[in-house]
C-alpha cells in the first residue's frame, strides 16, 4: 500500500527465540531500513516471541537485506514479509 509519495507499507513477521538483545538488535535494525512502526503486535509463547509490525519505509525491504538479517541474528527462527504489489 502507498501512504503518499513518500512511504510504503510493509508487514513483517518475525519469530525468534526469546533473547535480551533481540529487541536491541531490531530497533537498530529498523532504523537501517528508515522504517517507522505503524502498528504492532508481540506475542510470547514458551521461549519464542513473534513480532507482527506494520511498517511504513521509504522503499521495499529488498530480499537481499532479509536474507543478511536472517543470517546475522542466529535466534531469528522465521520471516515472513508481505509487500505491496
Amino acid at each position: 500500500h502507498t501512504i503518499g509519495t513518500d512511504f510504503v507499507t510493509t508487514e513483517i513477521s518475525i519469530t525468534v527465540e526469546e533473547s535480551s538483545d533481540f529487541q536491541h538488535i531490531l530497533k537498530e535494525q529498523l532504523k537501517k531500513w528508515n522504517a517507522q512502526i505503524a502498528e504492532s503486535n508481540i506475542k510470547k509463547k514458551n521461549d519464542m516471541v513473534k513480532y507482527q509490525l506494520l511498517l511504513k519505509v521509504p522503499k521495499n525491504i529488498e530480499f537481499d537485506e532479509i536474507l543478511d538479517f536472517i543470517d546475522e541474528n542466529s535466534v531469528v527462527k522465521n520471516f515472513e514479509s508481505h509487500f505491496p504489489y
